[in-house]
């Protein structure tokens, strides 16, 4: 194994969008992968070497790609480490485990047999990301039983001398967690945080159907703060160092998301969403937030699907 020469370097607030960025001496972000893009990996080197998320099947080229140019070749990988199996996130995990052949693939225990078996998974996520997007993505293979390993709430994954606690953060899913590094003050935030767009600056809630809880989100969000890690790694699409009030303004964004959406569900007297709603909403949304106006299309379409839609799903059930 050879290293790739990137010098390591931190800022406070939000670092540069650049392919791959060593961000300390065993962690590389990888990514955002895509295009339209999707997904941030997390390259983690010591003893033995890991990837935080793979994301879906149409990006594990890239992926192993630029591992390689952090001086891994496949076959040298040992853990694909899940945060959840939102097919954003997991989508690929079989394909890449196809393409390294000594990795096995730790997933939280509520989503175990839904990657052994995907098919719920799959025909799940289609009508909500739509045709054009699960086309796009890839739908989700199948991982071999003899490669998987479920993982409990707050079991610990040791690499070496980093040693990774699996948290649960339900708020986006139930089978969501996101990852701690005490020793190093890292987290591994996966999507409680929200998406994080470097061209518009944008933070944007991540919030999907059909699970998503906003109470359970919010205390998700402060769970994190309570850690206060110096280095927090989002998988939509960079790594932060948190100012002071990063948290508040994560929140508020959340909350006032909410405060829209649940004002349109009452107005409207929804008893089910459909796409006309969740334009309507998303259009609201740019009224308090001008700059999503300047979020790519496709990163449009997604938030407005799986974003706005969650929130429409979730004031509706809960109303």
């Amino acid at each position: 194994m050879t290293w790739l020469s990137i010098e390591s370097w931190e800022v406070s607030g939000f670092s540069s969008p650049t392919k791959v960025q060593r961000l300390n001496n065993h962690v590389f972000r990888v990514g955002s992968l895509g295009n339209p893009k999707v997904l941030s990996s997390y390259l983690i080197i010591d003893e033995k070497i890991a990837l935080v998320d793979c994301g879906p099947r149409s990006v594990i080229e890239e992926l192993l790609s630029l591992v390689k140019e952090c001086g891994v070749v496949p076959s040298e990988v040992d853990a694909l480490l899940l945060t959840h199996i939102h097919l954003d996130h997991a989508g690929g995990a079989g394909t890449f485990l196809e393409r390294c052949s000594k990795a096995k693939v730790f997933i939280p225990e509520r989503g175990y047999k839904h990657l052994l078996n995907p098919e719920a998974l799959n025909s799940s996520a289609r009508p909500i990301l739509g045709e054009r997007i699960f086309a796009n993505w890839g739908a989700c293979d199948p991982v071999p039983r003899e490669r998987a390993l479920s993982v409990k709430a707050h079991e610990k994954i040791r690499l070496g001398s980093i040693e990774l606690e699996y948290l649960p953060a339900p708020g986006h899913a139930p089978h969501h967690n996101v990852l701690h590094d005490a020793d190093r003050s890292v987290i591994f935030s996966a999507d409680a945080l929200g998406i994080y767009d470097q061209e518009t600056q944008s933070i944007i809630p991540t919030t999907p159907p059909p699970s998503f809880d906003l109470n359970q989100a919010s205390l998700d969000i402060r769970m994190i703060e309570e850690l206060q890690p110096q280095l927090v790694c989002l998988a939509h699409f960079a790594e932060i160092y948190p100012e002071e009030d990063f948290y508040d303004r994560v929140a508020s964004i959340f909350s006032g998301w909410a405060e829209i959406v649940s004002s349109y569900v009452k107005q409207k007297n929804l008893l089910a969403y459909e796409f006309k709603s969740y334009l309507d909403v998303f259009s609201s949304l740019t009224e308090r937030w001008p700059e999503y106006q300047e979020l790519s299309e496709d990163l449009k379409e997604q938030v407005s699907r799986v974003d706005v839609g969650g929130l429409l799903n979730y004031f509706i059930r809960t109303k």
